[in-house]
């Protein structure tokens, strides 16, 4: 039933599928923390990387690619023994990753990551936010979460995130699941990650360079990884949605609000995404 916002409650305030197994949440099976952690941002090729780590023979996978544990407070309170239930228990020189895209929005979760695993690899995936908005809006119709026109849906954001922390004061799924533009405000997120992790434990991404060169990226980030080269034959990139064009007038409008976190952005990565990204 949509609401006069055009959402579905019951659907858009469903919490995620919860990590590991009924049994083994019963009898507290402990796997192994992941040496690895791709952070997000949501639509920014997060789901491809994700597949293509999982195929390294050094590398065991996750129950669940997101268990959205670091960046849903509701899910952090459960604490260590809920996290350690989505890995496999690892000998050896396995290693285990994640892949949750609500990391980078949320404000604690670099500094949970680090008390927590203070020797991890983090990957940040940041894509031309008026592409990562469209597709995420995109992804969010034909999952039957938002029935309003992308126009409507950037009009109404505001009041769709108010209502969703109304709604539940510890995890806001309206900006997890319906804040298009404003998950692609870099700049104002990227601060607690910079702050939190060196350059020898982040990585920032640009997701159309991925797209691009998928096999160089990935073997840059397998030597970041302190993985050994493996040759994985073909990326293929995942959870595209069909070529459509998004009118004009509102692409001009997403340029204008995202110049000046662009520019910030560039600043702080050194490189020009202002100019990239118009």
């Amino acid at each position: 039933m949509f609401n006069h916002l055009g959402f579905n409650p019951d659907v858009v305030f469903k919490d995620d599928p919860v990590p590991g197994g009924v049994l083994s949440r019963i009898l507290g099976q402990q796997g192994s923390l992941p040496s690895t952690i791709i952070a997000g941002a949501q639509k920014s090729g997060t789901t491809t990387l994700a597949a293509a780590l999982s195929k390294h023979p050094e590398i065991s996978a996750p129950v669940l690619k997101e268990p959205f544990y670091f960046g849903n407070d509701i899910r952090y309170a459960k604490g260590e023994k809920f996290y350690r239930s989505n890995f496999p228990s690892l000998d050896g020189g396995q290693k285990t990753f994640e892949a949750s895209t609500n990391y980078f929005d949320h404000p604690k979760a670099a500094e949970r990551i680090k008390t927590l695993i203070p020797t991890i690899k983090v990957i940040v995936l940041l894509r031309n936010p008026i592409e990562r908005a469209f597709s995420h809006f995109r992804m969010q119709s034909k999952n039957r979460m938002d029935v309003l026109s992308f126009e409507e849906a950037l009009a109404n954001e505001e009041e769709r995130i108010l209502i969703g922390a109304r709604h539940n004061s510890d995890h806001n799924y309206c900006y997890q699941r319906l804040g298009y533009r404003s998950r692609g405000e870099y700049s104002r997120l990227i601060q607690p990650w910079t702050k939190t992790f060196g350059a020898d434990q982040i990585r920032f991404v640009i997701a159309e360079d991925f797209f691009k060169d998928p096999i160089g990226v990935y073997n840059s980030l397998l030597e970041f990884c302190n993985l050994n080269p493996f040759a994985i034959g073909k990326i293929d990139i995942m959870n595209a949605n069909e070529p459509a064009e998004m009118s004009g007038s509102t692409r001009r409008l997403l340029q204008k609000h995202y110049s000046s976190f662009n520019e910030e952005l560039g600043a702080q990565l050194n490189r020009n995404l202002y100019e990239e990204w118009q």
